[in-house]
């Protein structure tokens, strides 16, 4: 950016030196735009390398999604099947042309005329002109397409719901697990500090002889293990943040700067709630009773196949026989089909349609059990992580304090290295199994949510439990 600026400014020295004026001018005006371009790129890459909170993150993964995009597009497909299905309730006018070739019987116009005409009748006969045709009857048909297709829509729309649903999921769980381990990490970095400063103190007592030589190495040892830990940990953050990248559609190597807590939302919800709310909102169970719907449609369609079809046309226009004169004709048409025999495919199609009317009624009872086993395990687990966290809130505390005691008899002296080893690893287990809790809170939180099918519309809409 700073040698690209560099470069403007001796783009405008060169114009100053410039004798003539609209070079001058041409110049200037292409250094300026050059600039406003690169002042509008640096301002969407800032954009981008900001802070990213959680419903930042979610937005922008919705928005950059390829398959909830390509999943929207099938809806705006299936929308159009609809006008389809309702254009066929219409008119139609179409150009046409046919051509008809009648043989002439000599023998059958001598008898008829008691002569042999020179050519009573054209034997080859030239129809062109505009026709226009309508249904009269369909045996509902053409009605039950029109539902067919609109029982499409909501079935694409209810499927792209569900996948902006577990998009959400699959981004809240990322962020709180980022969180969790950035908490992790933080304590970790504290417990290296902690454990360099205590080896610092041991060796200044070793010089003077307040300790054993066995205590500088034991807590030499810590040292690396704690930095092996830390290598760990942000091994793990970093495969974090590399799966986030990938559901906000951002190349790989992107930085992210997430800011958030783990702070728990405050929600009570009895199980009753929970399962009715799963039961009217879950996109996967209103995607099947969708097709539920469109596959009573088609069965309606099946039977209307034993129904006579009746449409009618109106043909305008003229025809030109053998003689080649053009005359003006006109014809109505009233065509009836109905069907006599058509070696049992109809039959068997109504019996395929009745057949997958009952799997998708088995697939609907099958899927709504599964939702409600899901929902009471996503309360269980809520529930148990809410226990977890005034217990581990009690435990950082007592471990810090125990710490603080361990940490200053250590420097006055009255305490040994091990004791402070120990009670620094109390310290992180404390922190990480707290930072686990509320992580896990956060995951079974949005579970919950998932199960019942709001997650949409309540991500980042809570208040903290904490606060």
């Amino acid at each position: 950016m700073i040698d690209f600026i560099e470069d403007l400014k001796r783009f405008f020295a060169m114009a100053k030196q410039l004798q003539v004026g609209g070079q001058k001018q041409i110049l200037k005006i292409f250094g300026y735009l050059c600039l406003v371009v690169v002042c509008t790129s640096a301002t969407a890459q800032q954009d981008t390398d900001g802070t990213w909170t959680l419903p930042r993150l979610i937005n922008f993964a919705l928005d950059n999604n390829k398959q909830i995009g390509a999943k929207e597009l099938a809806t705006k497909k299936r929308e159009q099947s609809v006008l389809v299905a309702e254009g066929q309730n219409l008119p139609s006018v179409d150009f046409v042309t046919f051509l008809n070739a009648y043989p002439v019987n000599e023998r059958l116009l001598i008898e008829r005329h008691g002569f042999r005409p020179s050519n009573p009748f054209e034997d080859v006969i030239l129809n062109y002109g505009l026709q226009l045709t309508f249904p009269l009857y369909t045996g509902g048909r053409l009605k039950e397409e029109i539902n067919l297709a609109e029982a499409g829509v909501k079935i694409a729309l209810a499927r792209t719901n569900l996948s902006r649903q577990e998009l959400i999921f699959n981004v809240t769980s990322g962020y709180y697990t980022y969180l969790k381990l950035q908490s992790v990490l933080d304590a970790n970095e504290g417990l290296l500090r902690s454990v360099m400063e205590s080896r610092r103190i041991a060796a200044q007592q070793l010089a003077v002889g307040r300790t054993a030589k066995l205590d500088l190495l034991k807590l030499d040892t810590r040292v690396s293990s704690a930095r092996t830990q830390l290598v760990v940990v942000r091994n793990a953050v970093d495969r974090t943040l590399s799966a986030l990248s990938a559901l906000l559609g951002l190349p790989p190597g992107t930085g992210l700067n997430i800011v958030g807590n783990l702070q728990v939302a405050v929600t009570s919800t009895s199980i009753d709630e929970a399962q009715f709310s799963a039961r009217l909102e879950r996109q996967d169970l209103i995607a099947i009773r969708a097709e539920i719907k469109a596959q009573k449609h088609l069965v309606e369609i099946a039977r209307s196949k034993f129904s006579p079809q009746l449409n009618s046309s109106v043909f305008l226009g003229g025809y030109t026989g053998n003689s080649g004169e053009t005359q003006s004709d006109a014809k109505i048409f009233i065509n009836l089909r109905m069907p006599l025999y058509s070696g049992n495919s109809l039959q068997s199609k109504e019996r395929e349609t009745l057949f997958r009317l009952q799997e998708l009624q088995l697939r609907l009872e099958y899927a709504e059990r599964n939702a409600m086993a899901e929902v009471e395990q996503a309360l269980i687990e809520l529930n148990s992580t809410w226990a977890r966290l005034d217990t581990g809130l009690l435990s950082v505390e007592l471990a810090q304090e125990a710490l603080r005691i361990e940490r200053q008899k250590f420097q006055q002296g009255r305490g040994t290295g091990n004791d402070l080893l120990l009670a620094e690893e109390v310290v992180l287990r404390a922190k990480t199994e707290y930072a686990a809790a509320q992580s896990d809170s956060q995951l079974a939180l949005a579970a919950l949510r998932f199960a019942t099918g709001q997650i949409q519309q309540t991500v980042g809409n809570s208040q903290s439990k904490n606060e």
